[in-house]
């Protein structure tokens, strides 16, 4: 099997995992308590498997589609390009800093210690900046000629509007300055 093959074999098992272990994660706010990131859990009581396990941890269904979406239209040109072994440490290097950011975060906003972060997106965009890094063209193409992503831009903003209210973690977004 050649190499590019591998690295969406990698990309799409990594979409399948997140998939499989959203009933077992995310249904309800105990499990999502459980294996999503909060500040308090982790220096309170130790828990640092979150760091991961939050990564594959979503709010709900549309949460889990954008990030898998994300991940399908830009993982697999990044793995293609860097190598499956190189994208696995991107994503999962990427994941960790955006959740530690959230654990943090109450340095600055003590209300958030209790709150918990969960999905992908740290991953997902550390993922995307390495490719806008990498590749640059290749990064500005795929957003502009992706089909899927089409989509999205015909409601740019309700994502935005919909974390600000909800009061979802919007620092997992921070994977993306690894």
């Amino acid at each position: 099997m050649n190499d590019d093959k591998k690295a969406a074999i990698v990309v799409l098992l990594l979409i399948i995992l997140t998939i499989a272990a959203y009933p077992f994660t995310s249904l309800t706010d105990d499990k999502q308590e459980i294996y999503g990131i909060q500040s308090y859990s982790f220096f309170q009581e130790g828990k640092i498997y979150p760091l991961i396990t939050a990564i594959f941890t979503h709010l709900d269904e549309r949460h889990i589609f954008g990030n898998t979406v994300f991940l399908f239209v830009f993982g697999i040109t990044l793995a293609t390009f860097i190598g499956w072994k190189k994208f696995l440490v991107v994503y999962f290097i990427g994941g960790t800093v955006g959740n530690l950011a959230w654990v943090i975060y109450p340095v600055i906003d003590e209300g958030a210690a209790s709150v918990t972060a969960v999905g992908a997106s740290g991953a997902v965009f550390a993922a995307i900046a390495a490719l806008a890094m990498a590749k640059p063209k290749n990064a500005a193409d795929i957003a502009e000629k992706s089909e899927i992503l089409k989509f999205f831009s015909y409601v740019p903003w309700l994502g935005l509007i919909y974390t600000l209210i909800m009061g979802e973690g919007i620092l997992g977004f921070l994977g993306i300055i690894f």
